[in-house]
């Protein structure tokens, strides 16, 4: 099955060099862990089953956010 939102969130975490991302299944939604910087780990979690129109909007401004704050991306 194909899921929009993972694939938006991997791109753009590996667009910045992000590389060692976990993947952890939960019981309705999917977890990402990565570290950037020498930060504490990042968790973003992501529906498995994205049930609205902007969720892959909303999940691209989230992950670019984070990096945002990790100094990584500026835009």
């Amino acid at each position: 099955m194909k899921n929009e939102c993972l694939e938006i969130a991997l791109r753009e975490l590996g667009a910045v060099g992000v590389r060692d991302i976990q993947q952890v299944h939960g019981s309705k939604h999917l977890q990402l862990r990565w570290r950037v910087n020498g930060r504490d780990t990042r968790v973003y979690t992501l529906p498995c089953t994205p049930g609205d129109v902007r969720s892959s909007h909303n999940v691209r401004a989230d992950i670019r956010r984070l990096l945002h704050e990790d100094g990584v991306q500026t835009t």
